[in-house]
């Protein structure tokens, strides 16, 4: 009787811990599925591209990209403007919600603004003036447009004098 109860115990345990691992997986895949997208944001797509301006590659430069006619514009209302930092090699990756997620389908308006470091009276490095043409700044005077498309983007190359 004691061996019988002893493996009773036995299967009881293994029975057991079968369940509990299976009650484990399931509630690691169920909790990875409903890791699925926001709805409050828009599907973005990968984009990247290159700048130069005057024939300099404007390292730390920033790039915002502002949507045409309401496009990029989230359920909840927010406008979404990808931007970028402009790497030492020229090139840029843009992120809406994420650091180089991409960008949502649309046309954009690209501004740049590229602030070089400056010494202040005291000596202290502080932020100069933008030193791209004022109508690379805004939105209404960037002749620069860039087409996001339902997939990978590589942006032409852009060059600013």
């Amino acid at each position: 009787m004691a061996g019988s109860l002893s493996r009773n115990v036995y299967e009881t345990t293994q029975s057991l811990r079968f369940r509990m691992s299976v009650v484990m997986l399931l509630t690691a895949t169920v909790g990875g599925c409903s890791k699925g997208k926001d709805p409050n944001r828009l599907p973005v797509f990968p984009a990247s591209g290159h700048l130069s301006i005057q024939g300099q590659v404007p390292a730390g430069a920033f790039v915002v990209l502002h949507p045409k006619n309401g496009a990029a514009t989230d359920p909840k209302g927010d406008v979404v403007c990808p931007r970028a930092t402009v790497k030492p090699d020229g090139s840029f990756v843009l992120g809406s919600y994420d650091s180089a997620d991409g960008a949502p389908l649309g046309e954009y308006s690209l501004t740049v603004e590229w602030r070089r470091i400056v010494k202040s009276p005291d000596g202290s490095p502080v932020l100069g003036p933008n030193v791209v043409p004022p109508k690379y700044g805004r939105p209404e005077s960037s002749p620069v447009s860039v087409r996001i498309a339902e997939q990978s983007n590589e942006i032409a190359p852009i060059t600013l004098n």
